[in-house]
């Protein structure tokens, strides 16, 4: 799936995968959570998508440092590529009213 959106904040979480919550342009209160994994985690090494993960992190510090614990603000328009599922809605902020999460990133594009 491939979606422009807003980035309206972002985070490290504690298996340290980067959650992103990204808005609907046009409707900035439909958002959705996207995540990039942790290329370090062994399932991820292992994986033979494991530089594409790395790229999209590597990315993402570019443009906005070092991630922390905690929600920090971020307000760019991109373009994210990734595979789609459901999961249950637990991660707080951001999560579609269905659960449809965008995880993993493959890749994302800031646009300006």
């Amino acid at each position: 799936m491939i979606v422009d959106a807003t980035l309206v904040e972002w985070k490290m979480e504690a298996d340290h995968d980067l959650q992103l919550v990204l808005a609907d342009p046009s409707r900035p209160s439909a958002t959705l959570v996207a995540e990039i994994p942790d290329p370090s985690c062994r399932s991820v090494a292992s994986s033979p998508e494991e530089a594409l993960f790395a790229s999209a992190r590597q990315t993402v510090v570019a443009k906005l440092g070092e991630p922390r614990e905690g929600f920090q603000p971020a307000g760019f328009s991109v373009r994210v590529d990734g595979i789609t599922f459901f999961d249950k809605v637990a991660h707080g902020n951001g999560h579609a009213p269905n659960g449809i999460e965008i995880h993993p990133i493959l890749k994302i594009r800031f646009l300006d």
